[in-house]
Parts: structure tokens; sequence; C-alpha cells
């Protein structure tokens, strides 16, 4: 239901799947899908989900499943997220009217104060503001915090946590971070070196004036 970037397969595929319970459904046919969030303990994502507070145990899992099955719906979603904080980690979520009444209007306060940061910071401030930002990000997804040229990958970091991190540094300083990002700089330096470069050139063409000129009688 809210599936990570770059796992069109899997979107793909539960989409089916949902289609299909559906239409079973019209066809008076058993029909449940259930679309769960992350399990503790079991399951390709359990080392990232040991990490959350939101993680379903097996136990509330097979509880949850006992109850399903006696309701008469074709789709429900189990996901015990604390949705303010998703949300700061997938801001896009914001607009999606089916969470409305989860979510509240994201405060901008976080994001500007490190952009404001950046912006009146000098040359040297500025990477290591970067810098820091971007331990404070890695250290609760990997559970340490990494020397300078320490390589992500080396230290245990996956595709999962590659985009959970893509998707702090997005909403944090306003530029585009992809996975493919993180898989050319895996380390703190070259990262913190190549957002550095990517603000620097937002910054400044955002401070580009305006080409359009009016044009008056003389």
């Amino acid at each position: 239901m809210l599936g990570n970037g770059g796992q069109a397969n899997y979107a793909s595929a539960n989409a089916f799947m949902d289609a299909l319970m559906y239409q079973r459904k019209k066809m008076g046919l058993p029909a449940l899908c259930i679309n769960w969030g992350g399990w503790s303990e079991v399951g390709m994502a359990k080392e990232l989900m040991a990490k959350e507070d939101e993680a379903i145990t097996p136990q509330q899992g097979l509880e949850l499943l006992g109850s399903l099955l006696g309701q008469d719906i074709p789709q429900v979603g189990v996901i015990p997220n604390q949705w303010q904080k998703f949300s700061q980690k997938l801001p896009s979520l914001t607009g999606f009217p089916v969470l409305s009444e989860l979510i509240k209007p994201k405060s901008t306060t976080s994001q500007l104060t490190l952009q404001q940061q950046f912006s009146q910071a000098s040359a040297k401030e500025q990477y290591e503001i970067l810098h820091n930002h971007i331990k404070s990000k890695i250290e609760p997804i990997l559970g340490i915090v990494p020397a300078d040229e320490q390589n992500f990958f080396d230290l245990g970091m996956d595709s999962l946590m590659s985009i959970q991190l893509t998707n702090h540094l997005t909403a944090d300083t306003g530029i585009s971070v992809t996975a493919t990002t993180i898989l050319k700089y895996p380390t703190v330096s070259k990262l913190s070196q190549t957002l550095l470069e990517m603000l620097r050139f937002k910054t400044k063409q955002n401070q580009q004036p305006d080409n359009d000129y009016e044009v008056g009688e003389l």
C-alpha cells in the first residue's frame, strides 16, 4: 500500500492481487488481501524493522489474521505506523486523501532550519553542516556512526536502508537525492561533498535574476 521507490515489480504484483480480490468478491467468492506493514523477527525486512517501534510482531500478526478472516472485506491495510513520524520520512504522503485523517500538515520548520543554516554559513561551515547532518541520519539506520571514508554498504546498508536515507535527505535538503546518489557516493565524505555541490547549484539557480523585461514607451 505504501511501498518504497524503485520497486515497481512489487507495486504491480500487489496491485494485481488487490484487484483480484475485488473481482472474486463481485463473483461471490471468498476474498481477502491484507496489505501488511513491516513485521519484526521474520521476513525480508526484519533487520530494518528491528530498529522501528511500529513493527508488527508475529504474535500480533497471527491475532490480526484470525480476526480479519472473519471480516467480509476484500482488502484491508494493517500498518501500525506513527503517521506523523512516517510522513517526515516520506513528505509526499501528506497529499494522499486516504491518509488525510492520519497525517496533519507537516511543519516545514526543520527543513527550513537546515536550508537557512546552509545559506547563512561560510563555505567551510556549509560542508560541516551537511557532514554532521548526514551522520545523524545514517546512525539510526545502520545502528552505528560510520567513519568519513567507510563504505555504507560494507557496514551492512541494503537497498531498503538506502531508500530510507534518501527519503530523509530529500525531505531535509529540498533537493532530489536518489538511491543512485547513495550508490555512487557511499561514504560520509563523498556524499557530503556531492550534496554540497547540489545545494550550491540550487542556491545559485534561485539567485539568478528574472530574464523577463517589461517594455515601456519612450
